[in-house]
């Protein structure tokens, strides 16, 4: 089985989240994450969202 998936918001757990999932040691088998969408929050600063976002292409998406 195959399960693809996508994450709106690359704020504070998203890059956590798809390290759980496409990361060496995936916590679900069968499931990746193949897209991901930046978007704007006052939760972090465009700074660190840029640091988020070059980090999930990191891990292949």
């Amino acid at each position: 089985m195959s399960l693809r998936l996508g994450v709106a918001g690359l704020d504070g757990h998203g890059p956590v989240f798809i390290e759980q999932l496409n990361g060496a040691k995936p916590a679900l088998k069968g499931a990746r994450v193949v897209a991901a969408m930046p978007v704007p929050s006052i939760m972090v600063s465009p700074e660190q969202l840029a640091k988020n976002v070059e980090t999930v292409r990191n891990l292949g998406v």
